[in-house]
């Protein structure tokens, strides 16, 4: 357990004590396809860290629309900002997309740990910043680009050094995870591989043309 953590930035700065405190306090928690780990607004005393699987972060809306926030991958943590409420909850809701592994960290002895460590503090501060910028990005792509444009940018952040990658959930949740129709996000698909820029099998992706895929992303009327 060490080991692993030591491999993840969120806990990299910490030093070999601090490791071994905080290992004391992580739980293991398995999940089946679609079990739902937290529910938006509920308390929370705890966050994750994915071992397996792959996990959906949404909200509803009023109207009972799911909007898919992040698709979270083995090796990252969510909801760690709990750490850092005054009065903690979660503030969107959680669900296994496949049969998944979590790790559980008491967000009250992270906390503890931080204040001992202004270094693993400003490293948190980065990371966060980092990850806000992300988000910041992924409005302005979901607001002023058209969803030509988001596809495009969401294959070639997702893809691998061998040109591939497998999409970690259907493509319905895909979709709403890039705001757009499943439909849409089928029939885009669909033209990128009769454009060949793309092959597409089930969930499987391999991009045959990167810089073509590039120009694409940019011509201006993908931006409308």
């Amino acid at each position: 357990m060490i080991e692993t953590l030591q491999d993840i930035g969120l806990f990299a700065s910490l030093d070999q004590h601090q490791l071994d405190s905080l290992a004391r306090h992580i739980g293991r928690r398995k999940l089946a396809r679609g079990e739902t780990l937290f529910d938006a607004g509920t308390p929370a005393r705890t966050f994750f860290l994915l071992r397996t699987g792959h996990i959906k972060l949404f909200m509803l809306s009023r109207q009972g629309g799911e909007k898919v926030m992040n698709i979270v991958a083995p090796g990252d943590t969510f909801a760690e900002g709990v750490a850092f409420m005054e009065h903690p909850v979660y503030p969107v809701g959680a669900e296994a997309l496949e049969a998944s592994e979590v790790w559980t960290v008491d967000a009250a002895v992270f906390r503890s740990l931080l204040l001992e460590s202004p270094v693993a503090c400003l490293a948190l501060l980065g990371r966060q910043t980092r990850r806000i910028q992300g988000l910041l990005a992924e409005i302005e792509a979901q607001t002023l680009e058209g969803a030509h444009y988001r596809l495009i940018a969401y294959l070639l952040a997702q893809a691998q050094s061998d040109r591939s990658l497998e999409l970690p959930a259907s493509k319905t949740v895909i979709a709403a995870h890039l705001a757009i129709k499943p439909e849409t996000l089928s029939r885009l698909l669909g033209e990128l591989q009769r454009r060949g820029l793309v092959q597409v099998h089930a969930r499987s992706v391999h991009l045959l043309d990167i810089p073509g895929l590039r120009t694409l992303a940019a011509a201006p009327t993908l931006h409308t």
